[in-house]
């Protein structure tokens, strides 16, 4: 059985970039291309933005794209707030500009760690908390 079905949210930490050190939580879904070692997490957050990431565990390489909707991509520093506490108008960041006024990034990068569970930095997101 792959993973669809079973997990339906992902909490991440961004690494690099603009908002780098943001902690976040959004629905996602799962597809499970090779079993146990190909695997694809798309997500739509609440700001509009669309990221899409191959993860390759055996190789250690992830790919990702990501639309940045108009309304995050220049409002980048609103989004370095608490979800809980801002998902209001993180939301209405996602009615700024049409589809077409997306920031699109492709980027790889190579993946250093591979951890069971969700690791010690992360904070434990509560199953009633809301996502898209």
């Amino acid at each position: 059985m792959g993973l669809e079905g079973i997990l339906d949210r992902v909490v991440y930490r961004v690494r690099t970039g603009p908002l780098e050190g943001r902690v976040n939580y959004v629905r996602a879904w799962y597809q499970e291309i090779i079993l146990e070692r190909l695997y694809k997490v798309s997500c739509l957050e609440e700001t509009g933005t669309v990221v899409s990431q191959t993860i390759d565990l055996e190789e250690k390489k992830i790919w990702t794209f990501a639309a940045f909707s108009k309304g995050h991509h220049e409002n980048r520093e609103m989004l370095r707030h608490p979800k809980m506490t801002h998902l209001d108008s993180w939301r209405e960041l996602a009615k700024i500009g049409i589809q077409t006024d997306r920031h699109c990034v492709p980027h790889e990068g190579v993946i250093t760690q591979v951890l069971e569970g969700p690791g010690s930095d992360l904070p434990v997101i509560e199953d009633s908390w809301p996502v898209l």
